[in-house]
């Protein structure tokens, strides 16, 4: 099933927080995009308005402020940012649930049965490609993955992530790599904000946002000379 969520003059001020980075203030200027299905990498420098968007998707807390100017649509039809929050997932946010350490297995079978999923075990083992033998625990580097596992069971629709350099990713890149092929073959979307210089992430939607922003300003300047 195609799904279209398009974003219109998207423009907010927001804190952004991550695992490595405590809080860091940003905007999002004028932004505007159609996304369907697919792999998306939002690429800038961790100013460029990228982690702004993503964060605002997934931040309910009230010091997102998102101007009344931006406009979303999921499937041509006009909707709140309120209904855009609540199908979406980010994988590796600061805040950590309370999940007991356990094996995939169990922990598999737990959220299977808390979601009422029609997924077996076996099948999300096989998508995500995971060893059977690996521990789920809140603070060990694999964690995005039981993240977007518990997303795609809830029936989130777009997936984000935080921030992060092209020399992270050098060093996450087997987990992420597998976490974008698994996705890939949803019905989902998966937006990436990440810095220019990121060659890991294949097969993707790549969207330069400076590019964007210059294209804004020249715009912009033309209207005042016409």
């Amino acid at each position: 099933v195609i799904m279209q969520f398009n974003v219109e003059n998207f423009s907010c001020y927001t804190y952004c927080s991550s695992l490595q980075i405590k809080e860091y203030h940003m905007v999002c200027s004028e932004f505007s995009y159609e996304f369907t299905n697919g792999i998306y990498v939002l690429q800038g420098e961790i100013d460029s308005g990228a982690w702004a968007f993503t964060n605002a998707l997934d931040n309910k807390r009230a010091h997102t402020r998102i101007d009344e100017a931006s406009r979303f649509y999921l499937n041509n039809k006009e909707v709140d940012i309120n209904e855009i929050r609540d199908i979406t997932c980010c994988i590796d946010g600061i805040e950590k649930p309370k999940v007991k350490r356990m094996n995939v297995v169990e922990a598999l079978d737990k959220l299977i049965r808390e979601t009422k999923s029609n997924r077996t075990v076996e099948e999300i083992i096989d998508l995500f490609d995971i060893p059977y033998d690996e521990v789920i625990d809140p603070y060990r580097h694999t964690f995005p993955r039981y993240r977007a596992i518990k997303g795609l069971l809830e029936g989130k629709k777009i997936f984000t992530t935080t921030w992060k350099s092209h020399h992270e990713y050098r060093f996450e890149d087997v987990l992420y790599t597998k976490i974008q092929k698994a996705l890939k073959k949803e019905d989902v979307i998966f937006i990436i904000p990440s810095s220019e210089k990121n060659d890991f992430i294949d097969d993707s939607n790549k969207i330069n946002m400076q590019a964007l922003i210059y294209r804004k300003i020249q715009e912009q300047m033309f209207k005042e000379c016409m």
